[in-house]
């Protein structure tokens, strides 16, 4: 018999808390969301974020999601693919006095996800309808891929001294790691955690 785990009570502001998390996966404004004033709220957020029983059903929630829908990073990158290298010629068909007919006859349903919309327009003759079809952004795909890829220039840091030489590098200057613990996802954070008490646990010995 499997032993069941206690069921954590939140208060309402926590709660609220919790679900505008799940929205924004922003700390600051979700604890606005919940009640917090705008001075106060980064302090608070992060106070009910880094509470473990809070962090956990903020995770338990967003993977039961991910499950619901199946959504995982390979079906994410699968449907960006499709749209940002979708081609209207996979739906029409160029007449012999070189007009374009839309034809779905042989298009594939991978081919459709590229689709934005389909609509159905009156002919200037009765009877006669008309189909028109919009495809969805390819640019933005493109983009959204390039990002995961890390592929454009602003995802990639080149370093060079005055007039693209070498770096003058001294070493008796410290070197500084800032990072954006606001801006990082929580698996992110949670494997910074990690590292940082692994660090300490060896400096200890």
């Amino acid at each position: 018999m499997s032993e069941q785990m206690p069921r954590v009570r939140f208060t309402p502001m926590q709660r609220l808390f919790i679900e505008a998390y799940l929205v924004s996966k922003n700390i600051t404004k979700a604890a606005i969301a919940a009640g917090c004033k705008e001075r106060s709220a980064h302090a608070v957020g992060w106070k009910w974020f880094n509470n473990a029983a809070i962090r956990a059903e903020i995770y338990r929630r967003m993977a039961a999601l991910l499950d619901r829908y199946a959504v995982t990073s390979d079906r994410i990158m699968r449907e960006l693919a499709l749209i940002a290298f979708g081609n209207v010629g996979d739906f029409v068909v160029v007449q012999d006095d070189g007009s374009l007919v839309v034809d779905f006859g042989t298009a594939t349903r991978e081919q459709m996800a590229s689709l934005k919309s389909i609509e159905t327009i009156d002919g200037a003759a009765p009877g006669v309808r008309r189909i028109r079809i919009s495809m969805s952004d390819k640019r933005q795909a493109l983009m959204d891929l390039a990002k995961i890829a890390r592929m454009l220039p602003a995802d990639r840091h080149v370093h060079s001294g005055p007039g693209g030489g070498p770096i003058a590098f001294d070493a008796n200057v410290k070197e500084e790691h800032m990072i954006d613990i606001e801006g990082m996802t929580p698996e992110e954070r949670e494997q910074l955690r990690k590292i940082l008490l692994t660090a300490v646990a060896d400096k200890a010995v």
